[in-house]
């Protein structure tokens, strides 16, 4: 077998199992046994390597069959992107729909008022459900049935204008879910849609406040983050933990490898940062974490690596004092995950005092407006 045929089975070898999340050099040397057999002589000099004696009597038959299992593999993968590698995430407590990519709550707090209901929705930045297709409209009759409730606040409305109904986000109301001579504004009053259990999950119009409490049902689009990100919906953004022995720039490069529009973790809000600081707790191991924060360009004037200014802070008190020297920012673990300013290519006793990192990138939307 020519060399150039041996380098192309290990690699293939390698990709799949990689793809599997499961390259390791022992899998790849039994894969190779098990196709050519174990070489009765193997010499390396310099950078040749000799294959001796390999049971060549299968071999040819093999190779068809690799052939084929190539061809195959890349029939199935012409034309994806990484995000078609990447899990559709909920946020916690929600329930996903593999069918409209879409996630669902429950709202167990009951009010009179439609308008409560959507401003519910709208903090958890969702908005009160949309059913668009067929697909959506038998997936939320069997999530809504189970609860035994009869009524729930949806987001379809002709406040607007009557007899015109949209959903929340003021798109159109296309799909057809109604119940039989519903929407039908009984007492020139019913402008809010509601799902009606009484008739099968179809739909209803009902006054938009003063009648009985309800619960509700808030939707948001399905986000994608890669396999071992965690979602973060208010900022729509999907966060990792590195671990390591890194320099900032070290950190920094590591994050932007991983995948298209990764970097250093950027954090905007509170919120935000007690959402990052849950992540680290989780991680035992090393003094602190990089973030994106830094001052090396102009002294005392903090910047994100996209490079706007650094307006929510959690600083230690007495932080940030370094001076020229320290210019880059981590999370301080031995102090409750505060910010301080450190050098950034830390040493200690004349070794490497490097931390892990947070890298940060946007969640990638399923769809946008309407459900596929």
């Amino acid at each position: 077998m020519k060399m150039r045929e041996f380098l192309w089975i290990i690699l293939f070898f390698s990709v799949f199992n990689k793809l599997k999340g499961n390259a390791n050099i022992d899998d790849h040397l039994t894969l190779f046994d098990s196709i050519f057999g174990t070489p009765d002589d193997e010499e390396v000099q310099g950078n040749k390597m000799h294959l001796c004696s390999c049971d060549t009597s299968k071999l040819e038959e093999k190779m068809t069959n690799m052939e084929k299992t190539i061809q195959r593999l890349s029939e199935l993968t012409i034309g994806m992107s990484v995000e078609e590698y990447t899990l559709r995430n909920c946020p916690q407590g929600w329930v996903v729909s593999e069918k409209t990519e879409s996630c669902y709550k429950i709202i167990e707090d009951r009010t009179t008022n439609w308008e409560t209901a959507n401003k519910t929705c709208v903090s958890l930045n969702a908005e009160l459900a949309s059913i668009r297709t067929q697909q959506e409209f038998d997936f939320v009759n069997d999530l809504l049935r189970k609860t035994g409730e009869n009524v729930f606040w949806l987001g379809g409305n002709d406040l607007k204008q009557e007899g015109t109904f949209k959903w929340a986000d003021g798109s159109d109301v296309t799909f057809n879910g109604w119940n039989r001579n519903e929407p039908n504004d009984s007492n020139n009053n019913e402008d809010c849609m509601v799902w009606w259990g009484y008739a099968n999950g179809k739909w209803n119009d009902s006054a938009c406040k003063g009648r009985a409490n309800r619960k509700s049902l808030c939707k948001i689009q399905a986000t994608r983050c890669l396999e071992g990100w965690s979602y973060y919906p208010a900022t729509d953004s999907c966060f990792k933990t590195l671990k390591g022995n890194l320099y900032w720039k070290e950190a920094r490069a590591a994050c932007e490898s991983m995948a298209k529009d990764s970097s250093l973790a950027k954090i905007t809000t509170g919120e935000e940062n007690n959402f990052v600081k849950d992540l680290m707790k989780n991680v035992d191991e090393g003094w602190g974490f990089w973030m994106g924060a830094n001052d090396i360009h102009r002294e005392g004037s903090f910047v994100w690596l996209d490079g706007s200014k650094v307006t929510f802070t959690a600083w230690l008190r007495g932080e940030p004092n370094g001076g020229t020297n320290e210019n880059c920012v981590h999370w301080w673990k031995g102090m409750g995950y505060s910010w301080n300013d450190t050098p950034c290519e830390n040493n200690y006793n004349g070794e490497k005092s490097g931390m892990s990192a947070v890298c940060k990138m946007p969640g990638t939307r399923v769809f946008g407006g309407t459900v596929g």
